[in-house]
């Protein structure tokens, strides 16, 4: 599987409750377009209503694959529709959490408006307009 670095998918980490020192068990760097998906055990461990399957981990990762183009919060709510159909009910069992993290693709390009002229690189700036304070009125 690709590093998190290189794909729109990362390997899951799992923390335990068992051991406060730590919190993360490792660090990934997000490239740009990647994304992170955290979840809770509630996701993947959710129980399909008529067989007893699992969700898992490999539906997860396919489902987020399928819909990578979407916003965060568009996978967000395919995420829960999904175990919510997969579970036959509404209301989990378990606690179910889903954080995602995105990187953009490229940086943005910083937007000039179309009446101001655009600056050559190392020229000054124009001296900023000086505007008044108001005259304070006295009260009546």
């Amino acid at each position: 599987m690709p590093t998190a670095a290189s794909s729109t998918c990362a390997r899951a980490v799992r923390c335990s409750g068992r051991s406060r020192r730590h919190l993360f068990a490792r660090f990934a760097q997000l490239g740009p377009g990647d994304t992170l998906v955290l979840y809770t055990d509630g996701i993947t461990e959710c129980h399909h209503h008529l067989t007893d399957e699992e969700f898992g981990l490999a539906r997860l990762q396919s489902l987020v694959r399928r819909h990578a183009k979407l916003s965060a919060a568009e996978i967000t709510q395919t995420i829960f529709h999904a175990v919510s159909s997969f579970a036959g009910r509404s209301t989990p069992v378990d606690d179910q959490t889903v954080l995602i993290v995105r990187r953009p693709a490229a940086p943005e390009a910083p937007v000039v408006p179309a009446s101001t002229p655009a600056q050559p690189v190392g020229a000054a700036a124009p001296p900023a307009a000086v505007v008044p304070p108001r005259a304070r009125r006295k009260p009546r």
